[in-house]
């Protein structure tokens, strides 16, 4: 500092000016932001006080699967009216029906449609057998007697066939849920699907729709057989997302190995009876 002469007005020091002080901390200890910062985010609510988790964001809802079959909604609207908005569903709109099923773990709900279906597939089977068999027993030129004898045979047949009808369907469900799974898999078609085997049956279960097909005498059987190919072929389609070329082989294929089977045992069959009858010669 230089010497300033007497009566001078004093000057004022050289050099930047001092910093402010700090302003004091407010209530509850937390430090004020650092001069010239911005201040800093807000606290979260702690979890379980009805906020976020920190840093965290709201829940992402599941995304919807999309409608159902109005069967798996049974409960709320009733089984008969499920039962028949799902068999007009799958008989007008075959593909909007099967690609509403979904894998839940529900075996039964599908059980219960099929054994609805085929027990009254195999009742209006049975009374056509009846009615038709002793039409054709008066055609063939039997008498009364033989009529007789041949109502009392069909009435027994057809009440053990509408008995056994139940085990019948169940065990035509599996098995035949079974092959077709296994011909997917051999077509290449199960290992790239979203759906396992409970996605088959399903498809194995409602095709037991084609049973309404047998209220027509004669044809209904033969037009119910052409029919159950062409909803297995667009269940495959939709449920296991497959083209429509491994879909038809996937189903075709046992149709065809089940009658080269049959072919081959009837030759057989027919090759050992003409032994037979050679050998008695």
């Amino acid at each position: 500092m230089t010497d300033q002469p007497p009566g001078s007005p004093p000057q004022p020091p050289s050099g930047p000016p001092p910093a402010a002080p700090p302003p004091p901390a407010p209530p509850g200890g937390a430090a004020p932001p650092p001069s010239g910062g911005a201040p800093p985010p807000p606290m979260s609510p702690p979890p379980g006080g009805g906020g976020y988790p920190p840093g965290g964001s709201p829940p992402v809802p599941p995304m919807s699967g999309g409608p159902t079959l109005p069967w798996d909604d049974r409960e709320r609207i009733g089984i008969p009216n499920a039962l028949i908005e799902t068999a007009k569903l799958i008989a007008t709109d075959p593909t909007e029906a099967f690609r509403r099923v979904r894998e839940d773990g529900d075996f039964i709900g599908p059980i219960i449609y099929a054994l609805i279906f085929g027990v009254a597939g195999a009742i209006v089977s049975q009374l056509w057998n009846m009615l038709f068999g002793n039409a054709m027993t008066a055609m063939l030129g039997g008498g009364l007697g033989d009529m007789m004898a041949s109502t009392g045979s069909g009435m027994f047949g057809a009440i053990v066939g509408i008995l056994a009808a139940p085990i019948y369907v169940l065990i035509g469900l599996f098995v035949g849920a079974g092959i077709i799974h296994l011909s997917t898999m051999v077509v290449g078609i199960a290992n790239q699907s979203p759906n396992g085997f409970e996605g088959t049956f399903k498809i194995a279960a409602f095709v037991q729709t084609v049973q309404v097909a047998v209220l027509v005498p004669v044809i209904g059987p033969f037009a119910a057989g052409i029919w159950a190919i062409v909803l297995w072929v667009i269940g495959i389609m939709q449920v296991h997302r497959a083209d429509s070329t491994k879909a038809v082989i996937a189903v075709l294929l046992p149709v065809v190995l089940c009658c080269v089977c049959m072919a081959i045992g009837g030759f057989m069959f027919g090759a050992g009876i003409a032994g037979l009858a050679s050998q008695a010669q």
